[in-house]
């Protein structure tokens, strides 16, 4: 019983929610609904029809919910309390039990009536909450599917058991029987987070099922089988991604560099290879939502020969035929492909900011957001072509420092690289760095989106030369150049893509409270983190989604 209540009860909290939300998005929580819409006004009456079917159905729920809380809560009988030395001895003690303990009758009253009844009036409450959405207009349903992503996203920053992840994961995947066309003709359904059974699992299943996933592989066994570099064919030029062929798959190589230990009691490099076993279970898992944009890695493998020392991560290049073929990189196209339109370029800043937006909501950090690790598979664009993109399709890569947001989990220092340090936070950069956080991936993220407003890369638009002396401490200054002085670097971002473009890249820079974050406050607790998500999703990711050019 504890499990089947648990997610329909789950369920019913988020079927109250989402009513809470329509009542937000129409005004009617505020009492401020002086000009209902069109919809609205002329489907008065069938709405409140269903508002009154909707209250009749809370109510029979909460009849329900009234006698199972206390029982669900309660410890349950445990099968193995029953002596199973005899049939006997079994059956007097089970009839002692429904003698004594009326929880069990009720238990069993739940199994054979209830359970069918309660996951009935769910369904019902689905099918109206689905046909009240469907009189809202297209901006007020957009703004009302924001409102219930950033639900469900509170809700999985806050829930970390497996357990608690599954039970989320079966109620968000029940669905109405019943049709919102039974209310009457011209009613369509409403879409909503929650797919239906047709459609597949939509992105919070897949992402409630994903964090699961990972949570059982960070805390548990780490056994995953290394391949062979011998069946890995690697490209004979030695590049940051080699082209690579493994099992007749076309992909490409990147590395993972880590120290030869002298020391044979030191676990450090046991770690870093765990640590990418769980990279791997990451990029390589089937529940990974396709809005994380990151490459299918097939496997990893310990390259070294001539003395080196590193793992080489597989990538599947997603266009295959095409031999050695490895995706051209952002940093590549900046300033030397033609410079695509403002809408393109609006739609890629935001597929890049919603990627980094799904993999903190796992809890993990990427530690490399820059324009070298923001790849491209289906634009062969080359600077002799003067060919623009037809469609900017982005991949997030580059995980080589990537880590799970955990307070008691090991961080590396990555290694010392002013072109790397152009996109690193200030407490990032020197000999007394900080420990990286979510907050620093965010002001890689405002870099990027500079580079995408400027089509230039970023020490291009400073005027700095990485040669030159001097040139680190005018990469340590770049923050408080962007966002001091005349202000001359956002001003021109105003006029190149916006005020909002603007404000967005004003919010990744400042970080603070800018981002959701107290004074003093602690980025992996789960309220700042679920304040974070928010900022993260409205503020940055919504209002880059709903730019209109």
């Amino acid at each position: 019983m504890p499990g089947s209540y648990q997610h329909l009860h789950l369920r019913l909290r988020i079927e109250q929610t989402r009513l809470l939300n329509w009542g937000q998005n129409v005004g009617l929580l505020e009492g401020i609904l002086k000009g209902p819409s069109r919809g609205l006004e002329m489907n008065r009456n069938l709405i409140l029809d269903i508002l009154l079917e909707i209250q009749s159905t809370f109510k029979a729920c909460t009849k329900i919910t009234s006698s199972y809380d206390a029982i669900v809560h309660s410890i349950p009988i445990r099968s193995d309390s029953l002596d199973p030395s005899g049939t006997d001895s079994i059956l007097r003690k089970t009839l002692a039990l429904l003698k004594k303990t009326p929880q069990l009758s009720a238990r069993l009253q739940w199994v054979m009536v209830k359970q069918d009844r309660f996951s009935k009036l769910i369904d019902e409450l689905i099918g109206h909450n689905d046909a009240i959405e469907a009189f809202l207009d297209k901006a007020a349903l957009d703004h009302l599917q924001l409102m219930h992503q950033r639900t469900y996203m509170k809700i999985l920053q806050l829930t970390d058991k497996v357990d608690e992840l599954k039970d989320l994961s079966q109620a968000l995947q029940l669905r109405a029987h019943k049709k919102p066309s039974d209310f009457g003709p011209g009613i369509s359904r409403a879409s909503t987070l929650v797919a239906d059974p047709a459609d597949g699992h939509d992105t919070a299943v897949r992402l409630v099922e994903f964090k699961a996933q990972q949570t059982i592989s960070t805390s548990g066994d780490q056994n995953l089988e290394i391949l062979d570099i011998s069946n890995v064919r690697l490209a004979p030029n030695e590049t940051d991604r080699p082209g690579a062929v493994y099992q007749g798959k076309q992909g490409w190589v990147e590395w993972k560099s880590y120290d030869k230990e002298e020391d044979p009691n030191s676990s450090r490099n046991k770690v870093i290879e765990d640590r990418v076993k769980s990279l791997v279970r990451l990029l390589a898992s089937e529940q990974k939502p396709k809005e994380f944009r990151a490459p299918q890695c097939l496997g990893y493998f310990n390259d070294s020969r001539r003395g080196r020392c590193r793992y080489g991560l597989i990538y599947e290049n997603p266009i295959q035929g095409l031999p050695h073929r490895i995706p051209v990189t952002l940093r590549s196209l900046l300033g030397s492909a033609l410079e695509p339109s403002l809408t393109k370029r609006i739609a890629l800043a935001h597929a890049i900011a919603e990627s980094l937006m799904y993999l903190h909501s796992v809890n993990w950090l990427h530690k490399g957001v820059r324009s070298s690790n923001i790849l491209f598979h289906n634009s062969p664009l080359q600077k002799s072509t003067k060919q623009a993109p037809a469609e900017l399709l982005p991949m997030l890569s580059g995980f080589d420092y990537a880590r799970p947001d955990l307070p008691d989990t090991m961080t590396e220092r990555s290694l010392r690289n002013l072109e790397h340090d152009l996109y690193r936070h200030p407490e990032l950069i020197g000999l007394t760095s900080s420990r990286s956080q979510k907050s620093h991936d965010i002001y890689s993220l405002g870099i990027v989106l500079v580079e995408i407003a400027y089509w230039q890369p970023i020490e291009t638009v400073m005027k700095i030369d990485l040669k030159q002396g001097g040139a680190t401490r005018r990469v340590r200054d770049i923050r408080d150049q962007l966002l001091g002085g005349e202000g001359e670097y956002l001003t021109k971002i105003d006029s190149l893509m916006g005020e909002i473009f603007r404000h967005v890249i004003q919010k990744c820079l400042v970080g603070g409270l800018e981002i959701g974050i107290p004074p003093n406050g602690d980025e992996t607790d789960p309220k700042v983190g679920v304040e974070m998500q928010r900022v993260f999703l409205e503020e940055i990711v919504g209002n880059l989604g709903g730019v209109r050019v």
